[in-house]
């Protein structure tokens, strides 16, 4: 299959949890779902989603905020803990309860 669709150019949409996202921010779920529990440092995200382009730091914050808006539905949330993204599952913590 084609990474863009041959019409308008644009990537073509890839699902995690069963919802449509851009690939950016499939590629920084992908890492902090990798992460495991322990997370991965805030800073290799970055490094890796931007890649040297000039970037602004707040970039990777908002990227992760809109990821946040569109998994919350599923009971997921990325989080920031000692500089790390991890994800957490809402359904979990509600029973922990």
């Amino acid at each position: 299959m084609p990474k863009d669709c041959p019409y308008c150019g644009q990537p073509w949409p890839i699902e995690r949890f069963g919802i449509r996202m851009s690939p950016l921010k499939a590629r920084i779920l992908d890492m902090v779902v990798r992460g495991g529990d322990n997370g991965v440092p805030t800073s290799d995200v970055y490094q890796f989603i931007f890649d040297g382009r000039d970037a602004q730091p707040d970039s990777l914050r908002t990227h992760v905020w809109q990821i946040n808006e569109i998994i919350v539905d599923e009971g997921y949330r990325i989080e920031a803990v000692n500089n790390c993204y991890r994800l957490i599952n809402l359904k979990l913590m509600e029973k922990g309860k």
